[in-house]
């Protein structure tokens, strides 16, 4: 259930996504060496309810578009999280199967989205998003608390 204050700080997010004066300080420390260090052993994907257009700028603002082979944003013909069209199609592309999916998100939209398409989840606790309680956990999610630990649970996995 989105709260006032929920509503207040995705208008604040679209405000910043629009103003792309300083989109460096979106990045949390340690992102690009982690998607430097994950792209060169799997390929990774962004889905997001962000527009396609506010989400090509950031990716491209930040410098992180090279790192993503795919992006499938919002407002598209696949509907937006939680609905599992697009991880589902992610999977497809990839050549992968929702078992050695790992989904990385920080939202209840994100956790959802990885309920239903079947897919692993990792939750970024750090990120813009995250606003979880215990309860609404199954047990089976992976939890991380900084990008160096994605990094960590990722290469976990393919071992």
């Amino acid at each position: 259930m989105r709260t006032e204050r929920d509503e207040e700080n995705l208008e604040h997010e679209k405000d910043r996504e629009d103003a792309s004066s300083d989109l460096a300080s979106w990045t949390h420390p340690g992102v690009r060496e982690v998607l430097q260090r994950l792209s060169a052993q799997v390929r990774l994907a962004v889905l997001t309810n962000k527009p396609g257009g506010a989400t090509a700028r950031v990716l491209e603002g930040l410098d992180l578009a090279s790192y993503f082979t795919w992006v499938v944003a919002g407002a598209g013909p696949l509907g937006r999280k939680p609905g599992p069209v697009g991880l589902l199609l992610l999977v497809r592309a990839a050549g992968a199967t929702v078992e050695h999916t790992l989904l990385v998100g920080d939202s209840a939209n994100d956790l959802e989205t990885a309920r239903q398409a079947g897919t692993n989840l990792c939750l970024a606790r750090y990120g813009f998003g995250y606003r979880l309680a215990d309860r609404e956990l199954r047990g089976d999610e992976l939890l991380a608390d900084n990008p160096r630990r994605i990094a960590e649970i990722v290469e976990s996995r393919r071992t």
